[in-house]
C-alpha cells in the first residue's frame, strides 16, 4: 500500500511529482460537486470572498464568474497548490481582482472582518481542528458573513472512512458535528452590579452576533453564551477589556441540553 497510500496523501498537501499528478486532475474531478455546492449560496453579492484550500484553482476562478464584481482570495498551504492556482487564475490576477496566497487556515494571517464570503470545497476534513480553524473563519467574515462547507462524504460512508485510515490528518465529519452547539464561558473580574452584569452581555452579543442565552452573574465572576459559531477568543477577549473589565479567561466546550431525566 506503500506507493498508493503515497498518491491519496496527496489530497491533503500535494508535493512532488505525486503532488502534481494529483492537482492535475482536481480540478476537473471535483468540478461537479462544487458546482452543486456553488448552486446553494444565497442570493448575494459579496464585494470579496475567500476561497481556503483552494487546491488547484478552479473554484477560485469560479467565484470570480459568478460574482463578477468581487475580489477573490485564494489560500492553500501547498506550496504546489498556490503555484497551480495561480497559473490557472493568471489573468485575473493581472486584472487585480484576485491574490493567492500560501497560508495556514489554522492561523489565518488575513484581515479582520474583510469577507462577505468563505468556501471551502473538500478540504474541511484536512483542517487541524475545526474549533481553531473556525474561529479564524469567523475572525476574517464580515458580521453576517456566509461560509459555504462542500464535501462529497457525509462523514459516514465507508469509503470516506476507509480513506480517513489510510490518510495522515483526515478526519470526516458530518453535519450535526459541524453545527454542533457550544458553550462558552468567560472569566470576568471586576463586575460589582447588575448594572456591570448587563454590560457585559451587551458587549458579548455586540462582539459575538450568533450568541444565544447570554448571561453574567458577578458572584461567581463569569459570563456564558451559546452558540453554533467559532469565536475568536483574541476579539472576544479584547471587546470585553476595552469595557473596563478583565476578562481572565475564554473557554468553550460542547453544549448538551438538560432533559427532564438528565443529559441527552
Amino acid at each position: 500500500m506503500g506507493l498508493f497510500k503515497d498518491f491519496v496523501s496527496q489530497t491533503r498537501k500535494p508535493e512532488g511529482l505525486l503532488g502534481k499528478m494529483m492537482l492535475g486532475g482536481m480540478n476537473s474531478g471535483h468540478a461537479k460537486l462544487a458546482d452543486w455546492g456553488f448552486s446553494h449560496l444565497p442570493e448575494m453579492t459579496p464585494g470579496r470572498a475567500v476561497d481556503l484550500g483552494c487546491g488547484g484553482g478552479r473554484n477560485a476562478g469560479e467565484l470570480l464568474k459568478k460574482y463578477p464584481k468581487a475580489h477573490v482570495t485564494a489560500v492553500d498551504y501547498s506550496a504546489l497548490s498556490v503555484e497551480k492556482a495561480r497559473d490557472y487564475n493568471k489573468a485575473m490576477i493581472a486584472a487585480k481582482r484576485c491574490k493567492v496566497l500560501q497560508g495556514d487556515v489554522s492561523d489565518l494571517q488575513l484581515p479582520a472582518e474583510a469577507f462577505d464570503l468563505a468556501t471551502a470545497f473538500e478540504t474541511v476534513d484536512f483542517w487541524p481542528g475545526l474549533e481553531k480553524c473556525f474561529s479564524q473563519v469567523a475572525k476574517v467574515l464580515k458580521p453576517g458573513g456566509t461560509f459555504l462547507i462542500c464535501n462529497e462524504s457525509d462523514g459516514t460512508d465507508p469509503v470516506s472512512l476507509k480513506y480517513e485510515k489510510i490518510i495522515d490528518g483526515m478526519k470526516n465529519y458530518t453535519a450535526e458535528e459541524y453545527n454542533n452547539m457550544n458553550k462558552v464561558t468567560l472569566k470576568i473580574d471586576g463586575m460589582m452590579c447588575g448594572m456591570c452584569e448587563a454590560h457585559i452581555c451587551d458587549t458579548i452579543r455586540k462582539a459575538v452576533p450568533s450568541a444565544k442565552k447570554v448571561a453574567a452573574s458577578r458572584s461567581r465572576k463569569e459570563a456564558s453564551f451559546l452558540t453554533e459559531v467559532a469565536v475568536d477568543s483574541g476579539s472576544l477577549k479584547a471587546a470585553i477589556d476595552a469595557t473596563g473589565y478583565t476578562c481572565l479567561g475564554i473557554d468553550s466546550a460542547p453544549y448538551e441540553k438538560k432533559g427532564l431525566f438528565g443529559r441527552k
